[in-house]
């Protein structure tokens, strides 16, 4: 994962990465999923929500460090209990990101949680140019200026 783009989205850094890096995830108790690639950070907690459905019912699959697939459905929700930063020994913060070829696709970032010395690290490593958003999904889309 190498950082290509800063784009500023409601005043605050969005990151474009070149490509994705692979989640792993671990189980900890009966109730707490956490996945990381080294800087992103997927927590998942289970939840019983009386007539809902996490994730519209849809099954996910997610690989395990043991190289498992533990599949999931209806009552796995994205979430972030205090206990996760304990559990990592580290800090994490929400973040905006998203991969270039996902992005030229539909241009939409993904809300997500990160390390945050690792993400601050790479923003202050990357010497490129910081983009408003308009201007950034013009020069994924090839237009000679922005729709704003």
């Amino acid at each position: 994962m190498k950082l290509k783009a800063i784009v500023v989205m409601n005043d605050r850094p969005s990151y474009v990465f070149n490509k994705g890096k692979e989640i792993i995830y671990d189980i900890y108790g009966d109730n707490l999923i956490i996945g990381t690639n080294g800087i992103i950070v997927d927590c998942l907690c289970k939840s019983i929500e009386p007539g809902n459905k996490a994730f519209a019912g849809r099954e996910l699959e997610l690989k395990m460090r043991d190289g498992s697939i533990k599949k999931i459905k209806d009552i796995w929700w994205h979430s972030k209990p205090k206990k996760v930063e304990t559990i990592l020994g580290e800090n994490i913060i929400p973040i905006a990101y998203g991969y270039i070829d996902d992005l030229r696709k539909c241009y939409v970032f993904r809300g997500q949680w990160a390390f945050e010395n690792k993400i601050k690290k790479l923003g202050k490593k990357y010497k490129g140019m910081v983009y408003g958003y308009w201007e950034y999904e013009s020069i994924l889309k090839k237009r000679a200026k922005p729709i704003n």
